[in-house]
């Protein structure tokens, strides 16, 4: 814990992470609109099972697998701890074998992502 509140004050100090934390909410809103859901309800602490939960997994998958960004820099963006954002891209990695329209969605959202958001 104090080794880790060392390294997000030294990125702090060189203004490592604020970047990354706004790709990622920009690629969330892109992921909300696409899904026609506000981007504040992808933050929200509801029980039930709703496409703002499926937009957040994929706005978690999406970050990781094609921006590149670290778990914990995505659960600051998305407001969850970053083991949360590990099991949301294994549920819709998984989710994209069996369900060829959730692989398609996520291609067309890769595809919308501005240039610069992606990584090759």
């Amino acid at each position: 814990p104090a080794a880790c509140a060392s390294r997000r004050r030294l990125r702090q100090a060189h203004g490592e992470g604020h970047m990354s934390i706004a790709t990622v909410r920009r690629a969330a809103q892109i992921i909300a609109a696409y899904y026609s859901v506000p981007v504040e309800s992808m933050s929200g602490r509801g029980a039930a099972h709703s496409i703002a939960t499926t937009a957040r997994q994929v706005a978690s998958y999406v970050s990781h697998e094609v921006m590149k960004r670290s778990y914990p820099e995505i659960g600051r963006a998305l407001d969850r701890h970053h083991t949360t954002v590990m099991y949301a891209k294994r549920v819709i990695a998984r989710r994209m074998t069996e369900d060829m329209v959730l692989a398609s969605d996520i291609k067309t959202i890769t595809e919308h992502l501005p240039q610069h958001l992606r990584v090759k």
